[in-house]
């Protein structure tokens, strides 16, 4: 028995061998990351020391915010509240703009929702410099799909629903086919309306794409599990 036994213990030993060592290349590289992220974001901070004028340091602010997205949310808050108040300072409308679109997007990170839809009405579609438009409309259609998967109320889900595929739209005609945002809202309404399959096609064919960047196949990773679960969740359904 102990011989049967051997050859299995030996090879799950070595499946978790491999494990470990991916699991320890794994916290390497995020220590790396995070080696190199703090020094970039030291080198910009350190560009605060030479700043002559309002316009050098919100230049600066904005790097910071985006440096610290997805990194480390307060800093990120911080520096995207630091650039409002600078751009009110320097009273440029297309600033002020791009500072609350900046907060906006901190705060849905944040899941600070409610927080989000209050900053986003101090601005209005018709009043928008033209390239904020995209981003606006991004911005309300991902906080109130957010909304919509947090809420217990179904007329209100539906409700934040036709408001998900309103902002949608809106975003759509904003954009360009040649632009890969404009693949993103294809292929999310596509799933919305469970194509799953016409939306995997899509989002597959581009991500085989060698011009694509990490960041973007980074995107196009998420957009796919998205579809890929859909087509389980529509499968079990469909079983039942």
């Amino acid at each position: 028995m102990f011989f049967l036994l051997l050859p299995g213990c030996l090879c799950a030993a070595a499946s978790n061998g491999a494990l470990l060592r991916k699991l320890d290349a794994t916290i390497a590289n995020k220590s790396l990351y995070e080696e190199n992220k703090q020094h970039l974001i030291g080198q910009i901070k350190e560009l605060l020391r030479y700043s002559s004028s309002p316009r050098q340091r919100y230049g600066i602010y904005g790097n910071l915010y985006r440096e610290y997205a997805k990194y480390d949310i307060d800093s990120s808050m911080h520096y995207a509240q630091m650039r409002l108040t600078l751009a009110r300072q320097m009273g440029s409308p297309r600033d002020i703009e791009e500072s609350l679109l900046d907060l906006s997007e901190t705060y849905i990170d944040a899941g600070m929702y409610t927080e989000t839809v209050e900053v986003m009405s101090r601005l209005q579609a018709s009043a928008l410099h033209g390239e904020h438009l995209p981003r606006y409309y991004h911005i309300y259609r991902t906080v109130f799909n957010a909304l919509a998967n947090n809420c217990a109320s179904n007329s209100k889900k539906s409700e934040y629903v036709e408001l998900v595929d309103r902002y949608r739209d809106s975003l759509k005609m904003c954009l360009t086919p040649d632009d890969i945002a404009y693949l993103y809202v294809v292929t999310d309404q596509l799933i919305a309306e469970r194509e799953y399959e016409a939306a995997l096609s899509m989002l597959l064919k581009k991500y085989a794409d060698p011009e694509v960047s990490v960041h973007e196949k980074a995107i196009l990773a998420y957009s796919l599990g998205i579809a890929y679960r859909g087509i389980g969740v529509w499968k079990m359904r469909s079983a039942t």
